[in-house]
């Protein structure tokens, strides 16, 4: 896209984030208050920002996308008190403490934040390097 303008359906602000983050978790503001849900977004910017070196959330599609799924995540988490313990015995699995319905709508928006961030115009493609004495 070679306008600077993201698309309509785009988050361009907090309140597009507050907006699809009820729109997909289904808590109202009776429920998840407006501090609670920025305080949720502050974490979220964080998350996104130390996975991409970018803050583009509110001018890059696929950040904005990784925003909006990292914040409905971690309000999920932050409501239904939800822990999963999974221990690896082997190649066997055992979850403890997980709802399959909540485990499976966490992964589905775990998805959709790794989708975003590599659709982002923002993140880097192909290995980083990272350490100074690697040519």
């Amino acid at each position: 896209m070679t306008n600077d303008t993201p698309p309509s359906f785009a988050p361009t602000d907090r309140a597009d984030v507050r907006e699809y983050v009820r729109q997909v978790t289904d808590y109202d503001d009776t429920e998840l208050g407006v501090a609670d849900l920025d305080g949720q977004i502050d974490i979220a910017e964080m998350v996104v920002y130390n996975r991409t070196s970018s803050d583009a959330f509110y001018h890059d599609v696929g950040l904005g996308q990784a925003l909006v799924f990292t914040t409905a995540i971690l309000a999920k988490v932050s409501m239904e008190n939800y822990s999963v313990t999974r221990w690896n015995i082997g190649d066997q699995y055992i979850d403890a403490g997980s709802d399959g319905a909540t485990d499976q709508q966490i992964q589905q928006w775990n998805e959709m934040v790794r989708q975003g961030i590599t659709n982002s115009n923002e993140t880097p493609s192909g290995p980083r390097n990272t350490a100074s004495y690697i040519g």
